[in-house]
């Protein structure tokens, strides 16, 4: 006998539960100390619903279009198919660019180079 997959009939949009899970996120922070990781964690995921929430509504806006070059082809499943290929390109370059660490931008300071030395340092 399968194993019968549990269904959620959720009562909000997905536009909601994304913006009261970064609601909480955030709350969750503000109790947290400055500078603390479990602060700058909780933050991090506040900022993704957040981003989730701007890529769902690009999604489901009703100007978004193919490009144009799979406009010329034909055959409107094709278009249907090479649109979701993609949506679902953009979703992996997107979620491989929030993986990526954040740069070092502390005064101008680039990570590789080291401080510069004082004189009287050996």
């Amino acid at each position: 006998m399968a194993q019968q997959r549990k269904r959620v009939k959720h009562t909000t949009t997905f536009e909601q539960r994304l913006a009261a899970e970064a609601q909480e996120f955030m709350e969750a922070a503000e109790k947290q100390p400055a500078g603390s990781v479990a602060r700058e964690l909780l933050l991090r995921r506040a900022r993704q619903a957040q981003t989730a929430a701007h890529i769902n509504d690009w999604l489901t806006s009703p100007g978004l279009r193919p490009p144009k070059e799979l406009e010329n082809r034909a055959g409107a499943e094709s278009v249907a198919s090479l649109q979701d290929e993609h949506c679902a390109d953009v979703l992996r370059r997107i979620e491989a660019a929030l993986k990526l660490p954040k740069p070092d931008t502390f005064l101008g300071r680039r990570t590789f180079k080291p401080f510069p030395k004082e004189k009287d340092e050996p």
